[in-house]
């Protein structure tokens, strides 16, 4: 009998040790100092996916570094947001992230990147809606800056499943064990 896969829902994202995805000015050229190897991982994770998921702080970013194209067009691509907001042609506004991400189980045979931010990826822990967390931890102490998780409600069990080194940076694989250490 064939195992059916079931897509997951990943945040994949780096961060500093000290558990920052961006710096005060949320930036991230910090990431680029670090000596990696290769892609670090991103085109074999990159392949894996269908759809892509962010936040509106995400997105406006994303915006603001003017690149020339949209990096995620190749990708089922969506805004999470109740605010009406001038989109990319490739990118679908969606306000209800249990709709979506309902949906894009449903009918997806690849995994599902939250990429980001810290707010999205901590609402969705706390409704149960996020599968795994694919952190690439950066040999960085920042201080301060954009937290990875905002205002959790209370402690999550997360098992480690797998960690890889990839040049100075260690990539760590974790599942959402359940909803809250009080369930």
């Amino acid at each position: 009998m064939a195992v059916t896969k079931h897509p997951k829902t990943i945040a994949y994202l780096g961060m500093s040790l000290d558990g920052y995805i961006a710096d005060t000015a949320e930036g991230m050229t910090w990431l680029e100092e670090v000596k990696g190897q290769g892609d670090n991982g991103y085109g074999a994770f990159y392949d894996s996916i269908s759809s892509v998921v962010m936040g509106r702080r995400t997105y406006d970013w994303l915006i603001k570094q003017d690149l020339e194209t949209f990096p995620y067009q190749d990708k089922d691509c969506y805004l999470l947001s109740s605010q009406p907001v001038e989109l990319e042609k490739s990118v679908r506004l969606a306000s209800s992230a249990r709709l979506l991400l309902a949906n894009l189980k449903e009918n997806s045979k690849q995994d599902i990147w939250i990429v980001g931010g810290g707010l999205l990826i901590s609402k969705l822990i706390q409704e149960g809606l996020l599968d795994c967390l694919q952190v690439m931890i950066a040999p960085f102490l920042l201080g301060d800056g954009v937290p990875l998780f905002t205002a959790l409600d209370c402690p999550y069990r997360l098992k480690l499943t797998d960690c890889r080194r990839h040049g100075q940076f260690v990539e760590l694989f974790y599942q959402i064990r359940s909803h809250s250490i009080r369930e």
